[in-house]
């Protein structure tokens, strides 16, 4: 929720800002059609969101292992049992920090608009 919220407010703040430049260049921002700063903004909710929905999916899980941890961590268990449980934790820690290191190809494969900036870029 924290992630919605500070985005959604992240957005906001461009919008403010691109009504604080220099007359001449608002009226070139004013000569963009509605519809493709709409087509902008509606790209940028959709990263956002995607996101927010792919960090929870892969932090829930690390979640409940700490949960589950400090339940269990006054009953005794077996060989086997320890082994299940360090097996799970490798695997949602595996998978939760991928969350940070996938943000790039998640952005691509999410927004057109960050595909062609990428495109940009390499051009230049």
């Amino acid at each position: 929720m924290i992630m919605i919220i500070f985005g959604s407010l992240t957005i906001r703040h461009l919008h403010q800002s691109l009504k604080r430049i220099a007359p001449s260049t608002i009226e070139i921002i004013n000569r963009q059609p509605l519809q493709r700063r709409k087509t902008k903004d509606q790209q940028l909710i959709g990263m956002m969101i995607f996101q927010c929905i792919y960090f929870c999916l892969l932090s829930i899980p690390l979640s409940i292992n700490w949960i589950y941890t400090s339940l269990k961590s006054n009953s005794e268990i077996n060989a086997l049992q320890s082994a299940k449980d360090d097996m799970f934790v490798q695997i949602v820690g595996y998978l939760s920090l991928t969350c940070a290191c996938t943000n790039f190809y998640v952005f691509t494969l999410t927004s057109q608009l960050f595909r062609r900036e990428l495109i940009n870029l390499f051009k230049f």
